[in-house]
């Protein structure tokens, strides 16, 4: 939040970008636990659920302003979500190497 998406992003013409999305309830134990193990203050927009709902937000409505196909990652393993994007990939008429 608050970081400017580099304007290579948004000017890109031809590759396959893809939004990741996730439950903020779920990113927000995620990120919990990432800065446990750091050793790190919990408390923290970074870990505030509010915070963590209108950053959710504000990604899904770029995604759409950006007309980016999107993934819900919640409960997906990275496998999951790796056959997502091939699928996404073959379906926008890329072909596969």
């Amino acid at each position: 939040p608050g970081c400017p998406l580099p304007p290579e992003l948004l000017k890109a013409v031809g590759p396959l970008v893809v939004g990741l999305t996730e439950d903020p309830a779920r990113l927000v134990q995620v990120r919990r636990n990432r800065l446990q193990l750091l050793d790190q203050a919990q408390d923290t927009d970074y870990t505030d659920l509010e915070s963590v709902k209108a950053e959710v937000q504000s990604a899904r409505r770029l995604f759409t302003e950006q007309g980016w196909p999107v993934i819900d990652v919640t409960r997906r393993s990275i496998e999951e979500t790796a056959t997502a994007v091939l699928q996404i990939y073959v379906e926008t008429g890329h072909k596969l190497p």
